[in-house]
């Protein structure tokens, strides 16, 4: 429905030179937001992203206040794109990080027209810039293939391993002072920047242990934890509100990168496969299939849910037998409970402790 009414009002206003208006900004970014999946490298979502921040950057100067924080939430909507796709697809970003976005930390409350969720859109912004540092810091040539040779990838991912920590303390604070968690909104978007923090975790630490998988075990065990992390929030924190239902589709694709993850780590045998993994992947294809969750067959989550499934089926048939009795589940389909929560924005020091 949010795709469909996007694309009916960019039929009704197409892009022309003397056609800018934040109505068909906002449009181009929602279907960048709903419409995309992990195939294609992101060259739909890319192309939407780019023209919505061409139609931002171009807009008049004179706008009202809150003309001008809906135009300052669009561009922090094309910058979060932008990055993420970036990242995902391993390219350098097209958007430029200019003054505003590094001064974004505080925006959510500059203006009375500001919305109680606008605290989400700081916080993630904030959270790609570390991983857009991180990138920075390793990487070079534009395809972002290669590492550079004479980075210490042990000591630079074990200090971002920290200061997504310390954005974790800094962010834990700032919802608890500014946002009302009694607020279910509020409370989602708490939940949603937990995923998000353990999804930069996880790049940032599978980073260490794909360059060296034999000399970074405790790396693996982070991964590991991330992952099953972002599992439990997905199942326990985000799914039962009934909000995840309309998230972006990069929501669903982080946990769906997390879960392939898992269940490769297990399959190099970095860590063991054991009961918990197998539970916890068919946790979430049930998560995902759920009509709590899933709109049609057609939905991302439900697209998602087949292609995890395929992989947890092909697990349990080389998973080992449990010792003393018969295992529970079958097939993919047939768990019905889910991991245990964590704690919000859990550090990575708690990681190790809880396997």
């Amino acid at each position: 429905m949010i795709v469909k009414e996007s694309r009916r009002l960019f039929q009704t206003h197409p892009t022309r030179v003397n056609t800018r208006s934040i109505e068909l900004a906002g449009a181009y970014l929602l279907m960048a937001l709903y419409d995309g999946d992990c195939t294609g490298a992101g060259r739909d979502q890319r192309l939407n992203v780019m023209i919505a921040t061409r139609i931002v950057s171009e807009l008049p100067p004179a706008l009202n206040e809150r003309q001008k924080v809906n135009a300052e939430r669009l561009w922090l909507w094309c910058y979060i794109l932008d990055r993420s796709n970036a990242i995902g697809f391993g390219r350098k970003p097209d958007i430029i990080e200019d003054d505003f976005i590094r001064n974004s930390a505080t925006w959510y409350k500059r203006s009375i027209f500001n919305t109680v969720t606008d605290i989400k859109i700081s916080a993630h912004v904030e959270l790609l810039r570390i991983l857009s540092q991180f990138s920075e810091m390793i990487h070079t040539g534009r395809s972002r293939s290669s590492v550079r040779k004479d980075s210490d990838i042990q000591l630079v991912v074990d200090d971002y391993l920290q200061r997504l920590d310390d954005f974790g303390v800094e962010w834990q604070r700032r919802f608890a002072d500014d946002g009302d968690l009694m607020n279910p909104a509020i409370a989602f978007d708490r939940s949603l920047i937990s995923l998000l923090m353990d999804y930069s975790r996880l790049i940032v630490s599978s980073t260490a242990s794909l360059q060296y998988p034999s000399h970074t075990p405790h790396h693996h065990r982070f991964a590991s934890q991330y992952a099953k992390r972002m599992i439990t929030t997905m199942v326990d924190s985000l799914a039962p509100t009934g909000f995840v239902q309309t998230s972006p589709s990069m929501v669903f694709m982080y946990t769906t990168v997390a879960a392939t993850y898992l269940a490769k780590l297990t399959s190099e045998g970095f860590i063991p496969l054991t009961e918990e993994v197998i539970n916890m992947l068919d946790t979430l294809v049930l998560c995902f299939s759920s009509p709590q969750v899933a709109l049609d067959e057609s939905h991302i989550p439900a697209v998602h849910a087949r292609r995890l499934a395929e992989i947890t089926d092909q697990l349990k048939i080389r998973r080992p037998p449990l010792s003393g009795g018969a295992r529970p589940g079958g097939t993919s389909s047939e768990r019905k409970s889910g991991p245990s929560a964590k704690p919000f924005f859990a550090p990575t020091t708690g990681c190790l402790s809880e396997s």
